[in-house]
């Protein structure tokens, strides 16, 4: 094929069959198959939950683990399983807990709001009838300097779990 062949051709319009060479449609095929490609490359990609293969013959992956109350396969950092909707164990927020109720103690301790926080709503209501004094504000400080010396299996079992 010289140049001036070649020239004619790519002015042709794709769609024009008058210049004698016929189309065989596989150019036409170019865009279905990227977009083929392209749904077959996400598939492949981690979607952060069970594969179907693992959780169709109930064996867990390397990023998975078996839900503690229906023993079905999730993502190991699921806090959730999708599958009873029961929250994991061991999935806990760390000292979040701890630190928001000493910091509560120290900052509004005289109005209770620590005791508001940790669910001792009688308690809170005598710091709130007694905030004018200033020492439910003292009692505040101190409670909260206990929070943060304790660890959080301590505080859990002594403030929380009440």
């Amino acid at each position: 094929m010289s140049n001036d062949e070649r020239d004619d051709r790519d002015d042709a319009d794709p769609g024009d069959t008058e210049s004698g060479d016929a189309d065989d449609g596989s150019d036409d095929n170019w865009v279905g198959d990227s977009v083929d490609e392209d749904a077959g490359g996400t598939a492949d990609r981690d979607t952060g939950g069970p594969t179907a293969s693992s959780s169709a013959s109930g064996q867990k992956g390397p990023d998975e683990k078996y839900c503690a109350e229906c023993g079905a396969v999730i993502n190991e950092k699921a806090e959730i399983c999708p599958e009873c909707g029961v929250r994991q164990p061991g999935m806990e927020s760390g000292n979040d807990e701890r630190i928001v109720a000493a910091l509560l103690a120290i900052l509004l301790g005289s109005f209770g709001a620590h005791k508001f926080y940790l669910g001792n709503t009688k308690l809170g209501i005598v710091y709130l009838c007694f905030f004018w004094t200033g020492i439910p504000g003292i009692i505040g400080i101190v409670e909260g300097v206990i929070y943060l010396t304790k660890n959080d299996d301590e505080f859990r079992r002594q403030y929380v779990d009440e």
